[in-house]
């Protein structure tokens, strides 16, 4: 009589296991359906949860390893970005996105020659996923061999640089291979920019070129070089990487005799980066915890708003406009005339009006383009809020074409002009005063 009802015990153990394994299962492919809805919506600590409980059920879930990377990447944790990246190729080497994921945490890194190699290994890809990044092209990395890139020289404790101009965009002086030049500054690029009839003067060493996109959805050719050193008031960086574009043909709009080109983001991720606004001037730390102490305990309290950084300069973080759920905001200093840019579906939610008898044509690094403005009753960035922000419609926002996640706003020069903006690049916050 035992073996009978030993046989049904094993039986329903079988039976449980079983349906626990399918449990499992059904948990694991929702968990993977909700993590990828998370990381679309640029929910990245939520997704990174959500992925990890996924990992944790299945270790090879291809999707849970390869978006743990990105996130790892955008927040700027290099070393689990390079483990988890490499097991993303190992289980699928056809994709070509974490691979390209992989370049860019070795371009970060100063380590063009890895960067250069992650590259030229990618499989057939959409070409999309490298175009829409010119810093990354494989010619100018490769072109610097076994030199390191943006070597940063220091004299002091920071560098100061006086704004020659504040508005449309801040203006400062800096040097180009000892050549004194202005230049504006702008989150919204990635490379330092040299205008090209400066870059033609100079005899900088060009790699080739690349399409660009710019305000109002505008391509232009943009180049790829180095130049020997930026001087940046008394510090300097050596082996610079930098874009070439026709810069001095808006001179006249920023009120100089002859702009030589734009500051951007890779500049800025080197240092603890200050856009001082109130005081008239770009403040450089070198990016260590006792200045990051310094910046946070200087003046009024900041309000410390978490951000990510994907690509080489989309500094992201979420934001609300009006009562709406919270979003994601491309925080693009260089957005001139304006506090923010929303697109169509956005600026209909939240009941926006277009002033259509207000619209002006503008004019990009790509062409001209008709701009229409509005008035945001409340725009929130984390904990920092302004009210009656001006915002401008000119076309669908360029960076919803680039990225793998939402991103339907971007906020910029005017909502910060009564404030000084801190990059932490370390603790990948902003702290806003």
């Amino acid at each position: 009589m035992k073996k009978p009802f030993m046989s049904v015990l094993l039986a329903l153990a079988v039976f449980a296991c079983s349906a626990l394994a399918d449990a499992a299962v059904r948990q694991a492919s929702s968990g993977a359906t909700s993590a990828e809805a998370l990381y679309k919506a640029g929910r990245f600590n939520e997704a990174r949860a959500a992925f990890e409980r996924l990992a944790a059920i299945r270790p090879n879930d291809y999707s849970a390893v390869a978006h743990l990377g990105y996130i790892a990447l955008f927040s700027n944790r290099y070393d689990d970005a390079v483990s988890l990246l490499n097991k993303a190729i190992k289980l699928k080497p056809a994709d070509a996105r974490p691979r390209f994921a992989l370049a860019q945490v070795f371009y970060r890194r100063d380590d063009f020659r890895s960067s250069a190699k992650a590259l030229k290994d990618m499989p057939k890809a959409d070409p999309t996923i490298a175009g829409n990044y010119s810093s990354m092209y494989p010619a100018k990395l490769a072109g610097f061999g076994a030199e390191k890139p943006n070597v940063v020289s220091t004299r002091g404790p920071l560098t100061r640089l006086k704004f020659v101009k504040l508005n449309p965009l801040p203006v400062v002086r800096v040097r180009v291979n000892g050549k004194d030049a202005l230049f504006f500054l702008d989150t919204g690029g990635g490379e330092t920019v040299i205008d090209s009839a400066l870059a033609r003067e100079l005899k900088i060493e060009q790699f080739g070129s690349v399409k660009g996109t710019f305000s109002g959805g505008q391509k232009s050719a943009v180049g790829n070089g180095r130049i020997g050193s930026l001087g940046l008031g008394s510090w300097a960086m050596q082996n610079v990487p930098v874009q070439i574009l026709d810069t001095r043909r808006f001179s006249s709009g920023f009120g100089v005799k002859q702009l030589d080109g734009i500051l951007g983001t890779v500049v800025y991720y080197h240092f603890l980066t200050t856009f001082d606004y109130r005081r008239g001037e770009l403040v450089l730390r070198r990016r260590t915890d006792t200045n990051a102490a310094t910046a946070r305990m200087r003046g009024v309290k900041p309000v410390a708003v978490p951000f990510w950084l994907a690509g080489d300069h989309f500094i992201v973080a979420q934001g609300r406009v009006n009562a709406l759920q919270p979003m994601l905001f491309f925080v693009d200093t260089g957005v001139a005339g304006a506090g923010a840019k929303l697109t169509k579906a956005v600026i209909a939610r939240a009941a926006i009006r277009l002033e259509q008898n207000k619209a002006t044509e503008g004019m990009g690094a790509g062409g001209s383009f008709r701009s229409v403005p509005y008035v945001i009753p409340k725009l929130s960035l984390g904990g920092f809020s302004r009210g009656d922000v001006p915002g401008i419609f000119d076309g669908p926002l360029p960076i919803a074409t680039v990225l793998d996640f939402e991103v339907p706003g971007m906020i910029g020069h005017e909502a910060f002009l009564r404030h000084s903006i801190t990059f932490d690049f370390s603790a990948m916050r902003m702290l806003i005063e």
